[in-house]
């Protein structure tokens, strides 16, 4: 029912009015839990949305609050509560989040075109840099541990494990390597491996 609501679509109107990216965008931004909008025709009088819930998965600190974000990194709210069991993102963000879009589209108020186009891009490197990570992390089964992903210098990036073990991986050069030597040391069993009560 809310997915029809935000639609906006009356009754009887013409599906060729109707343009679906254009539809796809105002869904997202209207309804911020949706991570993914399909949208497909079945003529002559049907549109049929397809949607993926989004899930909390990562915060980022704000001067007030946090930013409650998935793990593709859409804004799901804003709130002064932190959950339990998401996984910290520290970096340095330019603007303010804001709900239903995506971390890399922020922009700040007030700037001009260039500008705008410069925090864009430093966004989109920090979102991309996120997806890499995510991948690996998912790629040797510890992104469910992760709790802290320190990207506020991109020439030491961290990632913080169970709360007590903290990777220094430098930049993302060389990742297949460091990833491999990660899991090795994760997953090992006997001496070579971790216990659970180390820290480091």
């Amino acid at each position: 029912e809310d997915i029809a609501l935000a639609t906006e679509i009356t009754p009887g109107q013409a599906l060729f009015a109707v343009a679906g990216n254009k539809l796809e965008d105002k869904l997202l931004v209207a309804l911020p839990y949706l991570e993914e909008v399909e949208v497909k025709y079945s003529l002559p009088t049907t549109i049929v949305i397809q949607v993926t819930p989004a899930v909390e998965s990562l915060y980022i600190p704000l001067e007030e609050g946090y930013a409650i974000l998935s793990e593709t990194l859409r804004v799901l709210r804003i709130t002064d509560t932190l959950p339990d069991g998401l996984i910290e993102l520290q970096a340095t963000l330019r603007g303010e989040p804001q709900v239903g879009y995506s971390l890399d589209a922020t922009k700040v108020e007030g700037e001009d075109q260039e500008a705008n186009a410069e925090t864009e891009a430093q966004n989109q490197t920090l979102a991309q840099a996120l997806e890499t990570l995510s991948g690996y992390l998912h790629q040797e089964d510890l992104y469910t541990r992760v709790s802290r992903i320190d990207l506020r210098d991109m020439e030491n990036i961290t990632v913080t494990i169970s709360g007590r073990i903290t990777i220094e991986l430098g930049t993302l050069n060389n990742l297949d390597y460091k990833f491999q030597m990660v899991g090795t040391i994760f997953h090992s069993e006997g001496d070579d491996g971790l216990t659970e009560n180390d820290v480091g």
